[in-house]
């Protein structure tokens, strides 16, 4: 098995305990409700959310150590070996215990996972601080790759982001100007 592979088990794990929690608050009924909060249920599935962004980021770092190592699945030595790396480095933080949304935006940063961090400005809602990061996300998304590709990640991009409340991140202004 692959060595990392535990470590995003566990986050697996931990989402599926935080899914179980909501389901139980949510089918307890008013009175659960009231004892636990009006605020706990959706404090759970915003927890629940930031989790598979924290997966999703530790298999795009496991892909980047694997892709700079030869493409090979990495056994315990290998990654080891590969430490050094900076996607190494990055993927260990990343799998080494939840992350909070701050901390979560600057590795994929960091690491250049632009896909990813459009995701997390969408989920904490930070375009009014920060619209500047979402139109260098995107810019720095598109802008390497070819038309035919833009053209699919485009799609991919809006398919995501089509909540109302996440629709700033598809600026398709800017998404023009990048594509001209």
């Amino acid at each position: 098995a692959e060595a990392g592979e535990g470590s995003e088990r566990r986050l697996e794990q931990r989402i599926s305990a935080i899914v179980a929690a909501a389901s139980a608050a949510s089918s307890g009924g008013e009175a659960t409700a009231i004892e636990l909060g009006t605020d706990f249920i959706r404090s759970v599935k915003e927890h629940e959310q930031l989790m598979r962004m924290q997966l999703r980021i530790a298999t795009e770092l496991r892909a980047l150590v694997r892709g700079a190592t030869g493409g090979a699945p990495l056994s315990a030595a290998e990654l080891a070996a590969a430490a050094g790396s900076a996607s190494a480095e990055a993927y260990e933080r990343a799998v080494s215990g939840v992350l909070e949304t701050n901390a979560l935006f600057e590795l994929a940063w960091e690491c250049g996972l632009w896909r990813s961090a459009l995701l997390i400005l969408g989920f904490a809602q930070r375009h009014k601080e920060y619209p500047d990061k979402v139109c260098e996300a995107l810019r720095k998304l598109l802008s390497t790759l070819p038309f035919e590709q833009q053209r699919g990640e485009i799609a991919a991009l809006r398919s995501e982001h089509k909540d109302d409340t996440q629709l700033y991140v598809f600026r398709l202004d800017l998404i023009c100007a990048t594509l001209t």
